[in-house]
């Protein structure tokens, strides 16, 4: 847990609720999917800034000004409408506005927190107010957002946005704000947008709004009622009801099997019992006729048990409408995403969700004829939803004529089918979009292909399409060649997910076939080749019969006793058996001295692991055999695999000096090297994962890294699977230095964007002895919502030698005046302290107030008595060689400036609810660490920290 996004626990409610469950984008209305030029690709480094919100948890430096909290003063709600643009799946995509904005009027200008529409980043910007109190105006290029990663911030600008693009427009500095009695509404010059950029490149970060009208924000008590005379029809309405987010973690739904009553006045709908925590609650929508859905907005429907309900549509920032798909034939309407019960009509606070609910009588999916027979066939993919996974399943393919049906494509809805017909020379084969599978757990899916098309400017946009195989004949292996939409919708590019890379069969690095080895019939098989590097034995073993070859079932016959074993002069990740025969002749597992992992799936026999050599056995039970068809190979893709340090190799620690190419900064850190015998190995060459370790092979004076896998990256903005770029290291064993020009990365394996990036790379081994330690420093003091310093802790001596991190620590000091204090960390106001602590090893962390290298404390003390300090300080020690030696103090004296800025006056407290660290709703007597989220009478909302 980061303590910068404590702040944003309905935002982290995304972590909880997978983007696959959601659906939708996200929970963004799909309307916003309707056709292909309202989605824009994000320009610059890959949509920096979802990578970076992921990545980054530090404040601004000095270098970038940011108002993390207004000065006392009149503060106004206001509710949103307008236009503007989300962030979802790296694309902008156009959409309404909603939820809320807080303007503060003080005496020296007017503050706005989260200034434009679904950038929420909890900063305010300054505007000024007219003398006549008729006009904010509000200078751009003020601060927002700031990445140290980057060492770059997100600032407000104005451009235009078309159809592909955003072009800023540096000659506009401002923008201004009329005042029209109770209303706030935003001028802008025609056809620009008030939006932000990345101060380093000018990159478009995707957020956006234009047409922005405020109005205040008054609760809305208003129940929708059906007027008279008009006719309403009952209609089934289906779907899954949690009574709580504790209840959707646990996947613990009740079914939704009731009636509701629908009416039709124009293009004005009425629904009675959509919501069924209140059945007779109405909520009325306007149809859109482009969308082809009926909106209806965040509505009042009554009271229940003391409490204010209101039906609302979900996202991360907050509630929008409830969207429903409207079909004109038979008049059902299908809920986007997920419908929320909420108490408030500003925020999710998940009383009730629903998903999947739909009106009326769902499709029917596929039939496939009574006569089919079906083979199973193994399938590998790329399973897309937010975030990007492989994985191996099994499908049944059947085909009748020239027809070709395929069963469990989807993995949610396994028993789902999907028809196809072969082209004329079968050579591929076409499924037609919009055919429905089945209905998920979270809403209807339609099986939808398509297809980039790329205009004469070389812009890309998507469009629906008919799904295509390519058809292999000879090895019976069908390749997708677009992807595949699992889509809300049979007509549009909606999707809960995706598949992509798509393989039916095997498309593998080699494969043997028994029935062209050339054997004749009941031919005794031992040691054959399967290629030119790898080799296979089948051995008599413990069994009483001798492997054999037979015509019959063109198969090489394994029985009960024999093993098999493969060997490849290249390591293999996969192998795959084709088998065929009763379930008796198809008996194989993995022997007790081989690594990795054996599964069955019907005439489908999968090994998967890291070995180059694989030995698999039949079970000794009387009747056992294995025939096996087919063998394909995949040789390891070193990505999907992770690195441990052998049990009782030691490691040692090194000095790591390079530049990071991005930054164009020099960097240092420590990592630790370990050798067994040729191997080698490195752990902490990312910083983002600094516990992963990777392994090279040394020969001839240099070390070669292939590209492991380093693990799962987590944040609330979503988990991202790192990979090692792989590396070459020249080694100097006098020096015991490694050295690289070229470096390495580390990167985001699903799309391939850079985390680590280095090059110009050293790396020496650290001798102890004693040392002085360099001056350490406090680069930045933070008096906002949560108190801190970052700093910068050399792990260098006065005369630039590296030092053993395991033998430095650092000291905090504050002054008063001129009285210099230790700083005392109280286990009472830390968490992860089980005794008071003043000096701080230089490694510890726990990532929550302390981080590893002292790159960032936070202050958990009194807020009046850091209030008092005149300045802080950072010392380091170094005890080395038998010998202690501390640095000078590094001072930060500028303290009383930042705690200066005052924070908006106290209100009446207006609710107060609790959450647990992954953004579920807890109570006051939940155990562990919980939030407690307090909302006031002005609006400002604040989260406090309790340990139970």
């Amino acid at each position: 847990m980061k303590k910068r996004f404590t702040l944003m626990l309905i935002a982290a409610f995304v972590a909880v609720v997978s983007f696959a469950q959601q659906g939708k984008w996200s929970g963004v209305s799909s309307r916003t999917l309707s056709t292909a030029n309202n989605a824009r690709t994000l320009t610059g480094k890959v949509a920096k800034h979802l990578d970076i919100k992921k990545k980054d948890i530090h404040r601004a430096e000095a270098d970038y000004p940011i108002i993390y909290e207004a000065p006392e003063g009149e503060v106004k709600i206001y509710r949103r409408s307008g236009s503007c643009t989300i962030v979802s799946g790296q694309q902008a995509m156009e959409s309404e506005q909603s939820g809320t904005v807080e303007f503060v009027y003080a005496d020296d200008g007017v503050y706005i927190l989260d200034i434009i529409c679904n950038e929420q980043n909890g900063t305010y910007v300054k505007g000024t107010l007219s003398a006549d109190r008729k006009t904010i105006t509000v200078p751009l290029k003020q601060n927002i957002y700031y990445s140290s990663k980057y060492d770059a911030s997100i600032f407000i600008v104005v451009g235009t946005l078309g159809e592909t693009d955003f072009v800023y427009d540096p000659s506009i500095t401002e923008v201004t704000y009329t005042i029209d009695g109770d209303n706030v509404k935003l001028n802008l010059p025609e056809g620009k947008i008030l939006t932000c950029i990345w101060s380093d490149d000018n990159s478009w970060v995707g957020t956006s709004e234009w047409d922005t009208v405020l109005t205040p924000y008054v609760a809305n008590t208003t129940l929708v009622t059906l007027p008279a005379g008009l006719t309403t029809t009952d209609m089934p309405l289906t779907g899954n009801y949690f009574a709580s987010i504790s209840d959707y973690s646990n996947d613990e739904s009740t079914p939704v099997n009731a009636t509701v009553k629908v009416a039709k006045d124009g293009n004005t709908f009425y629904i009675q019992g959509l919501v069924q925590v209140m059945p007779e609650a109405w909520v009325m929508g306007e149809y859109d006729e482009e969308a082809n859905e009926v909106v209806v907005p965040v509505t009042y429907l009554g009271t229940a048990s003391g409490s204010t309900v209101y039906a609302m549509g979900y996202s991360s920032n907050g509630p929008t409408p409830i969207y429903l798909s409207y079909d004109q034939s038979t008049g059902a309407m299908e809920v986007e995403g997920y419908l929320m019960a909420s108490s408030s009509e500003l925020e999710n606070t998940l009383d009730a969700i629903y998903t999947a609910l739909y009106i009326g009588v769902r499709p029917e999916p596929v039939v496939v004829p009574a006569t089919l027979t079906t083979v199973t066939l193994p399938i590998s993919a790329t399973y897309y939803d937010g975030n990007s996974k492989d994985f191996t399943s099994t499908v049944n393919l059947g085909i009748d004529g020239n027809d070709v049906y395929v069963q469990g494509l989807f993995p949610d809805l396994p028993e789902g089918w999907i028809k196809g017909s072969f082209n004329e020379d079968k050579t591929a084969v076409i499924f037609p979009y919009g055919q429905y599978v089945g209905a998920g757990q979270y809403g209807s899916v339609y099986a939808v292909g398509d297809e980039e098309v790329e205009d004469e400017d070389g812009d890309v946009t998507s469009n629906i399409s008919d799904i295509v195989f390519e058809y292999d004949s000879k090895k019976n292996v069908y390749t997708l060649q677009n992807v595949i939409y699992a889509s809300g919708k049979k007509d549009q590019i909606n999707y809960y997910y995706l598949l992509a890379n798509v393989v039916i069969g095997i498309s593998s690095d080699v494969t043997w076939i028994a029935a062209e080895a050339g054997w004749s019939n009941s031919t005794e098989v031992t040691t054959f080749n399967i290629a030119e590097d790898i080799t296979a034995t089948a051995d008599k073993a413990n069994g009483t019969t001798t492997p054999k070859y037979y015509d019959n079932g063109e198969a090489l016959r394994l029985y009960q006793g024999n093993t098999f074993t493969i060997t490849s002069e290249k390591e293999m990740g996969k192998i795959v058996f084709t088998l065929t025969g009763s379930e008796k002749q198809m008996q194989l597992e993995l022997a007790d001295n081989s690594d990795g992992e054996y599964s069955a799936n019907g005439t489908i026999g999968t090994w998967e692991g890291l070995a180059s050599t694989v030995t698999f056995t039949v079970p000794a039970v009387s009747g056992n055999q294995c025939r096996i068809q087919k063998i394909d190979i995949l040789y390891a893709d070193y990505s999907n695999y992770t690195v441990e340090l052998p049990e009782g190799l030691e490691a040692e620690e090194f000095y790591f000096t390079g530049t990071d190419t991005y930054s164009e900064e020099d960097v240092a850190f420590p990592v630790k090297v370990a050798f067994n015998n040729n191997d080698v190995y490195f752990q902490g060459l990312s910083q983002y994962l600094p516990e992963a370790w990777v392994k090279g092979t040394l020969a001839d004076g240099k070390v070669t890294i292939a590209n492991w896998g380093l693990g799962i990256y987590e944040s609330y903005f979503g988990d991202v699977a790192l990979a090692f770029s792989g590396a070459e290291f020249n080694y100097d064993a006098a020096t015991s230095t490694f050295t690289s020009a070229e470096g390495y990365q580390s990167y985001d394996i699903e799309d391939g964007y850079a985390m680590d990036e280095y090059d110009n790379v050293s790396i020496t081994k650290i001798y102890e002895k004693a040392a002085t330690p360099a001056k350490p420093e406090i680069t930045r003091f933070s008096f906002g919502n949560y108190p801190g310093v970052r700093m910068n802790i050399p792990m260098v001596d006065t005369e630039g030698n590296p030092m053993l991190t395991e033998k430095l620590s650092y000291q905090l000091f504050y002054k008063k005046g001129n009285e210099v204090s230790p700083l005392v960390f109280e286990a009472s106001l830390y968490d992860a302290l089980e005794e008071d602590m003043t000096v701080v090893p230089y490694n510890f962390t726990d990532d929550y107030d302390f981080y590893a290298g002292g790159s960032t404390v936070y202050l958990n003390q009194d807020r009046e008595e850091i209030s008092s300090w005149t300045a802080i300080g950072v010392q380091s020690t170094y005890i080395g060689g038998g010998e202690e030696h501390k640095s000078e103090i590094g001072w930060y004296e500028d303290v009383q400036d930042v705690v200066g800025i005052k924070t908006i006056a106290d209100s009446k407290v207006v609710s107060v609810a609790y959450y647990d660290l992954m953004g579920r709703r807890a109570t006051s007597t939940t155990p562990g660490i919980i939030i407690k989220q307090t909302r006031h009478s002005n609006g400002q909302v604040t989260r406090t920290k309790i340990l139970r």
